[in-house]
């Protein structure tokens, strides 16, 4: 977006009162927004843009913004990490893989981008035997 506080010479000046409305339009024709205010989630050079479904008031967005950083999946790795990430919610999607590495891994780790904002997403290659106890805690 064009910024008159950046340069001062005339043709910025010129520019900036009729830039920047029409730099709001463009990307939020390209961006689909409907209305204002409206909070788009960018990762990967915007490659993947997510609707933010959090909260309203400023304390909830920024919590919901930390949930959103680091990697998508949290790592169970004894009883007691499951237990802690168990609450509530009613769905979970557990990955488990022999190393976190490899296409099975990968293809998981993409669609956990994807579905952050909706799911917990858990992954363990450890605790293997357990895995499926927590899954049904989690169902239930």
């Amino acid at each position: 977006m064009l910024s008159n506080r950046t340069c001062k010479c005339g043709h910025c000046k010129k520019l900036a009162p009729k830039g920047q409305p029409a730099t709001y339009t463009w990307a939020a024709t390209k961006y689909e927004v409907q209305g204002f205010p409206t909070i788009k989630i960018f990762r990967d050079q915007g490659k993947n843009i997510q609707e933010y479904k959090g909260p309203r008031e400023a304390d909830g967005i920024v919590h919901y913004l930390k949930k959103q950083v680091g990697p998508a999946s949290k790592e169970i790795k004894s009883p007691e990490d499951a237990a802690a990430l168990i609450d509530d919610k009613k769905i979970y999607i557990v990955g488990i893989f022999a190393e976190f590495s490899g296409t099975e891994f990968t293809n998981f780790m993409e669609v956990a981008e994807k579905l952050r904002s909706d799911y917990e997403l858990l992954g363990s290659y450890s605790y293997l035997i357990n895995i499926w106890q927590w899954t049904l805690l989690s169902i239930l």
